[in-house]
């Protein structure tokens, strides 16, 4: 497949296990094609078998299923989802990120209008704050941006990223700023980051 999403998982509560199924589910059906996806979840097995909420729509299920017990911290756990992804594209996301309709063909399609693009996100609403354009940002998440829209800008941040495979991040970071460094290890090869501003992803931000 083109694309590989990675999902990393820690739900050690009721709730956190529903978030991350609605996460799943969104995504698969706000996608326009198939694709990869591969969970990584540390300390438990909840999402190793799919439940019944899953069997009710095939495009919902798990391709790959990767555990660390004990826990080995969010990145390295991460990369590890990256060494066994086979799509050319990858997808870096989480379990409280809700994904808008349409993310793979916008992401596809800022790499095919920017040879220089290392890697291509979305716009973000987050609780209290906004990642990208602030203005009509409720009434943006269209498949099309409004006449007068900026298809796209450059940015360091986004819960909701796709790069090609062959990038990992550094090993040397807990979590934070991780995507920060991978960023700007792309710009020293002469490569870009994109933001999308005509589609927004809803990231629950420190929910889990």
């Amino acid at each position: 497949m083109t694309i590989s999403v990675i999902l990393p998982v820690l739900a050690p509560t009721p709730f956190l296990r529903a978030m991350t199924e609605f996460s799943i589910k969104t995504l698969c059906a706000h996608a326009d094609a198939p694709f990869e996806l591969i969970v990584v979840e540390a300390e438990y097995r909840h999402f190793e078998c799919p439940s019944s909420t899953y069997d009710e729509d095939p495009r919902t299920e798990i391709d790959k299923y990767l555990n660390f017990n004990p826990k080995q911290g969010c990145i390295r756990e991460f990369n590890a989802g990256l060494d066994a992804a086979s799509g050319e594209f990858l997808v870096s996301t989480g379990n409280d990120v809700i994904a808008p309709p349409g993310w793979d063909t916008e992401l596809l399609r800022i790499f095919s209008a920017h040879a220089d693009c290392g890697a291509a996100c979305l716009a973000a609403m987050e609780p209290g704050a906004i990642v990208g354009p602030h203005h009509d940002a409720e009434r943006r998440n269209v498949r099309q941006p409004e006449v007068g829209d900026v298809d796209e800008v450059e940015g360091m941040f986004s819960p909701f990223m796709m790069y090609r495979k062959g990038w990992r991040l550094d090993d040397a970071f807990v979590k934070t700023y991780s995507d920060s460094d991978l960023v700007m290890r792309m710009h020293e090869k002469g490569l870009r980051c994109y933001r999308s501003c005509g589609l927004f992803v809803h990231h629950l931000a420190r929910m889990t």
